[in-house]
Protein backbone atom coordinates (compact mmCIF):
# COMPACT_ATOMS: atom_id res chain seq x y z
CA UNK A 1 0.00 0.00 0.00
CA UNK A 2 1.30 3.33 -0.68
CA UNK A 3 1.80 6.00 2.04
CA UNK A 4 0.76 8.51 -0.76
CA UNK A 5 3.90 10.84 -0.10
CA UNK A 6 5.53 9.97 -3.82
CA UNK A 7 8.89 11.03 -4.75
CA UNK A 8 10.85 13.39 -2.34
CA UNK A 9 13.84 15.46 -3.94
CA UNK A 10 16.49 17.12 -1.94
CA UNK A 11 19.16 19.35 -3.12
CA UNK A 12 20.52 22.56 -2.76
CA UNK A 13 20.73 25.61 -5.63
CA UNK A 14 24.54 24.79 -6.99
CA UNK A 15 23.58 20.72 -6.84
CA UNK A 16 20.32 21.87 -8.95
CA UNK A 17 22.37 24.25 -11.64
CA UNK A 18 25.28 21.54 -11.68
CA UNK A 19 22.59 18.53 -12.73
CA UNK A 20 20.93 20.99 -14.79
CA UNK A 21 24.17 21.76 -16.52
CA UNK A 22 25.02 18.26 -16.94
CA UNK A 23 21.43 17.07 -18.44
CA UNK A 24 21.71 20.55 -20.68
CA UNK A 25 24.88 19.14 -22.36
CA UNK A 26 24.02 15.28 -22.47
CA UNK A 27 20.58 16.45 -24.12
CA UNK A 28 22.17 18.66 -26.34
CA UNK A 29 24.56 16.11 -27.74
CA UNK A 30 21.97 13.59 -28.04
CA UNK A 31 19.31 15.40 -29.81
CA UNK A 32 20.78 18.58 -31.40
CA UNK A 33 18.16 19.46 -33.30
CA UNK A 34 15.92 20.31 -30.27
CA UNK A 35 18.20 22.74 -28.57
CA UNK A 36 15.79 25.25 -28.36
CA UNK A 37 13.02 22.91 -26.83
CA UNK A 38 16.10 21.72 -24.08
CA UNK A 39 16.37 25.77 -23.60
CA UNK A 40 13.08 26.17 -23.09
CA UNK A 41 12.72 23.51 -21.18
CA UNK A 42 15.66 24.02 -18.71
CA UNK A 43 14.42 27.62 -17.71
CA UNK A 44 10.94 26.34 -17.43
CA UNK A 45 12.19 24.27 -14.95
CA UNK A 46 14.13 27.14 -13.11
CA UNK A 47 11.43 29.80 -13.60
CA UNK A 48 8.92 27.36 -11.78
CA UNK A 49 11.60 26.70 -8.67
CA UNK A 50 11.90 30.47 -8.19
CA UNK A 51 8.29 30.59 -8.39
CA UNK A 52 5.75 31.10 -5.58
CA UNK A 53 4.12 28.00 -6.45
CA UNK A 54 7.30 25.73 -5.43
CA UNK A 55 8.20 28.21 -2.74
CA UNK A 56 5.65 26.65 -0.38
CA UNK A 57 7.69 23.42 -1.05
CA UNK A 58 10.87 24.46 -0.13
CA UNK A 59 12.60 23.30 3.56
CA UNK A 60 14.08 25.17 5.30
CA UNK A 61 16.95 24.63 7.55
CA UNK A 62 19.53 25.89 10.01
CA UNK A 63 23.26 26.02 9.44
CA UNK A 64 25.04 27.13 13.19
CA UNK A 65 21.76 28.59 13.93
CA UNK A 66 20.92 30.70 11.41
CA UNK A 67 17.70 29.60 9.20
CA UNK A 68 18.98 29.17 5.79
CA UNK A 69 16.55 30.14 3.48
CA UNK A 70 16.20 30.83 -0.34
Amino acid sequence: MSSGLGKIWVFDESKLDEALANYRQASLEAFPAQQERIEITLLAIKDFLDSDYADKLKMNVKVNNNEVNS
